[in-house]
């Protein structure tokens, strides 16, 4: 990719205003593509997530991580009150490699669950259907990428491009004509 953002792995990350198009949605998706450097665990595309005075209360979001072991992984956070819990993980099927482009899609749809694609191939799905995407009515954190949002923990050595949030969960179809 010609036009893509280049993170060190040190303490690069991009930050995207905040958008009620983003915080209070009930499907949502991430698509990206990625070529990583160096294994290692690393946010893609983290959500805003913290509430009045940095506290994690009542909060919903999904989460795309280049992880450690080597796959893709995408996750939902979930704080009632302000207990944190992840939920519904789930893995790509292969390892990727470094110096490889991969396109990422992560989908939330409302009233069908979490599904992880790669290059256009669907590699894990839950069904946590009565999880709502909703993040905290007075955060106005931005949504980040390349590293997580408030600590600047698990920075990406790599590059991000045609990073998309789409307000809506992408159908398999789509997945795979965006894949192409």
């Amino acid at each position: 990719a010609p036009y893509a953002l280049q993170f060190d792995g040190i303490d690069d990350q991009v930050s995207l205003a905040d958008s009620d198009g983003i915080r209070a949605v009930a499907s949502l998706s991430y698509e990206l593509w990625v070529n990583i450097d160096t294994v290692n665990s690393a946010a893609l595309v983290q959500p805003g997530r913290p509430g009045p005075n940095g506290v994690v209360e009542n909060f919903t979001g999904m989460v795309l991580i280049a992880h450690g072991n080597g796959k893709f992984q995408a996750y939902t956070q979930t704080a009632i009150g302000t207990n944190l819990t992840w939920s519904s993980y789930l893995n790509s099927d292969g390892s990727y490699s470094t110096n490889t482009w991969y396109h990422v899609v992560s989908t939330f749809t409302a009233g069908t669950g979490t599904r992880l694609y790669v290059n256009g191939a669907e590699q894990a799905q839950t069904y946590n259907t009565a999880l709502p995407l909703y993040y905290h009515p007075s955060t106005t954190l931005p949504v980040t990428l390349g590293s997580e949002t408030v600590s600047a923990a698990n920075v990406l050595a790599g590059r991000l491009a045609r990073v998309r949030i789409w307000a809506k969960g992408l159908t398999a179809q789509e997945v795979e004509n965006l894949y192409r």
